[in-house]
């Protein structure tokens, strides 16, 4: 992948401007994560069971997830996304939710979601361009995160 699309930012699609059909209330920050990176992993329309093992295996070692019940969250995010009128809808609500640390997390979890396959589509990619703009990452810091994190998935 060439990590210079990040160059080539457009309009948002409706990834950030899905307006939730009632309020989206996360009870902390894990959980405005979980549902910016379950929104992620269900871009092309569907979450995969491999996509979300690779969510708790990522998030897991993460701290401010501490001793979560993983098929609770899974099953509260659905259910908050249902409600709001689909997957997409929580992503503002997340965001909105996160620390300016907890966004450059955010923002490296979608990029590992997003890679773990070794393949990256199109949505995906205007995915990350629309997530780098609303999670505040500047360009230089996405190109390296996405450098590194392709490093380590060819290396594994």
């Amino acid at each position: 992948m060439n990590v210079n699309y990040f160059k080539t930012m457009g309009m948002f699609s409706n990834f950030f401007k899905s307006k939730p059909e009632q309020e989206v209330i996360f009870a902390n920050e894990g959980e405005a994560i979980y549902a910016l990176i379950f929104a992620v992993a269900n871009v092309d329309g569907r979450a995969t069971d491999s996509e979300l093992s690779q969510m708790i295996k990522i998030l897991g070692a993460d701290p401010v997830f501490g001793e979560v019940n993983w098929g609770t969250l899974l099953m509260t995010t659905k259910k908050k996304a249902q409600e709001a009128g689909g997957s997409s809808a929580l992503v503002q609500p997340a965001v909105e939710r996160l620390s300016v640390d907890s966004k450059l997390m955010a923002f490296i979890y979608a990029v590992d979601i997003v890679i773990a396959d070794g393949e990256i589509g199109v949505k995906e990619e205007e995915l990350l361009r629309e997530l780098r703009h609303g999670l505040d990452v500047e360009e230089d810091v996405a190109v390296a995160i996405m450098k590194a994190l392709i490093y380590k998935l060819k290396t594994r």
